[in-house]
């Protein structure tokens, strides 16, 4: 068997822009990473920029024009495939015998119980033609994947056609492109965008059942995994891969689990019954497709969200998680993601009471946000003199039926007049909290990769300054790290000793999640559906009662020298869970 290098790791999507061009800095080691391919303004003036360094002819494709969002990201792709594969090409020429380059660099980013890094040693002492042969014939590209926020569907042009919606024409985007990857689909159901995937030949399996384009499915637990499985698979969809994330743990938009329950016994769930899924999913499928003998592999279980260490990585791979994936770090990694120096900077100083769990995506959905960012002050100054809102511009989070995004200034200015008739008090604080907590993401966003490439060609003016959506493991990383020594970290190599205190995932995920729970049921009270939340809470409740008693029984899973103070931590949880339920539920 020709061995070749891989990882049990990936960097997931961040934001907008932060992963836009992550694989031109990755994919040559065989690191597979996933962009957003949601704002195709942004991405024509990245497709301009790279095409200048690489001395590509660049003409506009201009808005528009016929399917102009679908081709902006078709041929973004198709450049970041090229730029991919030309730096393959080069890391094959470079040899092995002389000092530190890239070559070396593939190889030391693998585990250290890779057979592939065990050959690379051998070399370093042997210096063997023959193993530097097979080393080379080693080397592999890491994917290249994108996501689809299925939630962001609105028309995009005048025109009866659905397939001119923004989701569609970003499939449409990635369909017609020349990769051989996966399209990663989060934030929930879209059953029209679901049919049209099957439309594109790409994702069909050919007589040997390979698929030249996969579906990754991003799920929240068991239950989001079947009912979406079966339901995609009747429409001749395939799902390769479940990624499992952490409903609150993660950086972004965060979907809380709304049975409360938390990473460990989801995992187990999950594991328990990817068997039948799998069964389930083939059946569905084959009729279908009208392919009664049709086999194919059992799809991958991945998981991320908020992994800091090698140990915490290493709980899910020996629960039987193929993948992890650890985002938030990496936005710390300056050779990897886009961030401009005055971003990064806000990061490094950011502590946990910095990174807030906030009402500030136009979604209505909960969203992270790092304090402290020029368009964090950006937006309190705003509202501090009596101008809040911002000028839409991109548009993408026009959702509501007025056509109007929820940080438009004219719809913050119509909601706050309609405040005006009610008594001061906590209802109306809160009411007038919401409507002014949002921002504008379109362009707080992509602001990082404009200051730092310094994008030209943006045809809409700047309304908003920079916003960063990290997860709360931001708070632990102190520093810029380069590619190898996070890579390290994460392998057991070298762990950064400023991690060394930092909280269990596990804890830190628990925390999270009953701070959430005691600020819903602190404010229910306030909002138009106040018995359905609390009652939703009483749920979540029980689930993460649920939970702690899980990772009680299989305290024998963490290291030894972790279970005590997780113990401790677990039953202080469970002590304020009981505050809550005798202060909100009487029990």
């Amino acid at each position: 068997m020709t061995l070749k290098v891989s990882h049990d790791w990936h960097i997931p999507v961040m934001g907008i822009v932060y992963t836009l061009d992550t694989a031109t800095k990755v994919a040559r080691f065989g690191i597979n990473s996933v962009m957003s391919i949601v704002h195709d303004q942004v991405i024509e003036m990245m497709y301009k920029h790279h095409s200048e360094i690489f001395d590509i002819e660049y003409e506009p494709i201009d808005i528009g024009e016929e399917d102009y969002r679908a081709r902006r990201i078709t041929r973004y792709l198709n450049l970041v495939d090229d730029i991919v594969e030309g730096q393959m090409a080069a890391l094959r020429t470079m040899p092995l015998d002389g000092g530190f380059n890239d070559l070396h660099l593939a190889f030391q980013l693998l585990s250290p119980t890779h057979p592939v890094r065990g050959l690379y040693e051998s070399f370093m002492k042997t210096k063997s033609p023959d193993l530097e042969s097979m080393l080379k014939d080693s080397l592999t590209k890491g994917r290249i994947d994108v996501n689809i926020m299925t939630k962001l569907d609105r028309p995009f042009a005048r025109d009866d056609s659905q397939d001119l919606n923004e989701a569609m024409a970003a499939l449409r985007g990635f369909a017609n492109s020349k990769l051989e990857s996966s399209l990663v689909l989060s934030a929930g159901m879209n059953p029209p965008l679901f049919t049209y995937i099957r439309e594109f030949p790409d994702f069909l399996p050919d007589d040997s059942g390979k698929m030249k384009k996969k579906v990754i499915l991003k799920i929240s637990d068991y239950k989001s995994m079947r009912v979406q499985s079966k339901l995609l698979a009747s429409k001749g969809v395939w799902v390769s891969e479940y990624r499992i994330e952490s409903g609150l743990n993660c950086g972004g938009h965060a979907f809380g689990s709304p049975s409360g329950q938390l990473a460990g016994p989801i995992v187990e769930e999950i594991m328990a019954n990817r068997e039948k899924i799998h069964a389930e999913q083939l059946d569905a499928y084959r009729s279908a497709l009208s392919m009664p003998l049709l086999e194919l592999p059992p799809p991958l279980i991945t998981y991320q969200g908020g992994i800091k260490t090698h140990h915490e990585k290493k709980w899910f791979l020996d629960r039987g998680i193929e993948m992890v994936g650890m985002a938030t770090p990496f936005l710390f990694v300056p050779s990897v993601t886009i961030l401009s120096e005055n971003t990064r900077e806000v990061l490094i100083k950011a502590k946990t009471e910095d990174i807030e769990l906030s009402d500030d995506s136009p979604l209505g959905i909960d969203f992270w946000r790092v304090k402290n960012t020029l368009g964090d002050i950006m937006h309190n100054r705003k509202i501090a003199e009596g101008d809040p809102g911002y000028k839409c511009t991109y548009g993408y989070l026009r959702l509501g039926e007025d056509g109007l995004c929820s940080a438009d200034r004219r719809k913050v200015s119509e909601r706050l007049e309609g405040l005006k008739g009610l008594p001061e008090g906590e209802m109306k604080d809160y009411l007038r909290a919401k409507i002014l907590a949002p921002h504008c993401l379109c362009g707080g966003l992509i602001w990082d990769a404009k200051r730092a490439y310094g994008l030209q060609g943006d045809p809409f003016a700047k309304t908003t300054d920079a916003l960063v959506c990290a997860g709360p493991s931001a708070a632990y990383f102190k520093r810029n790290y380069t590619l190898l020594e996070m890579v390290r970290h994460f392998n057991g190599e070298a762990p950064f000793p400023e991690l060394a205190s930092a909280p269990n995932t596990h804890i830190e995920e628990l925390r999270i999640n009953v701070e959430k729970l005691e600020k819903d049921l602190s404010t229910h009270q306030f909002r138009e559906n106040a018995e359905a939340v609390k009652k939703s809470s009483g749920k979540i409740l029980i689930g993460l009662l649920s939970s702690i008693d899980f990772y009680k029984k299989n305290i024998g899973t963490f290291r030894q020298e972790e279970q005590a103070g997780i113990s401790e931590q677990l039953g202080q949880h469970e002590h304020r869970l009981a505050g809550i339920n005798a202060a909100y539920f009487g029990k």
